[in-house]
C-alpha cells in the first residue's frame, strides 16, 4: 500500500470499517512509514479532542462586552474621518499662515522701501536747498555759521 491510498482510507481505518486484509496492509504500511504514522496519530488526537464534550456556560456579561465593542467600532469609524480631516485642516491653517506672513512681510518691505525713497528725496531736496543756499550766500558766511 502506498501513502496516497493510506490517506484516502484514513477515515475508514480510524472508524474501523476496513476489511481484515486491507486493515492488515494498512498496519504494515504504518509500521514502515513514519510520516503516515505521524499523520494518523495527529488525526487521532484531534478526534479525541473533538469528542470531548464539555458543557460551556455563557458568561453573564458577554452580551454587554459584545455590545460595547460594537459601539467602539462605530465611534472608531467616525474617528477615521477625523484622522483624514485633521491633517488637511492643519495643512490649510499652515498655508494660510504662510500666505499671511509673506503678504505682510512684503507689505512691510515695500513700505520701508517707500520710506527710504522718500528720505532720499528729502535728502536730495535738502541738497538742492543746500546747493541753492550756496548760490545766494558767500562760502565764508556759510562756513562761519552753525546751521
Amino acid at each position: 500500500m502506498i501513502c496516497k491510498e493510506v490517506h484516502k482510507k484514513m477515515n475508514s481505518y480510524l472508524s474501523e470499517k476496513l476489511n481484515k486484509a486491507t486493515f492488515n496492509e494498512f498496519e504494515l504500511h504504518l509500521k514502515d512509514c513514519a510520516s503516515c504514522r505521524q499523520i494518523i496519530s495527529e488525526v487521532k488526537n484531534t478526534m479525541t479532542l473533538a469528542d470531548r464534550t464539555e458543557e460551556l456556560s455563557a458568561d453573564p456579561f458577554m452580551f454587554t462586552r459584545i455590545q460595547a465593542q460594537i459601539e467602539n467600532r462605530s465611534t472608531e469609524r467616525n474617528r477615521s474621518w477625523q484622522k483624514v480631516l485633521q491633517p488637511i485642516a492643519v495643512t490649510m491653517i499652515m498655508l494660510v499662515g504662510l500666505f499671511a506672513g509673506v503678504s505682510l512681510g512684503s507689505k512691510y518691505y515695500n513700505d520701508s522701501l517707500q520710506l527710504n525713497a522718500n528720505e532720499y528725496v528729502l535728502e536730495s531736496e535738502d541738497e538742492e536747498i543746500y546747493l541753492n543756499a550756496l548760490a545766494y550766500e558767500s562760502i565764508e558766511t556759510f562756513l562761519l555759521t552753525d546751521n
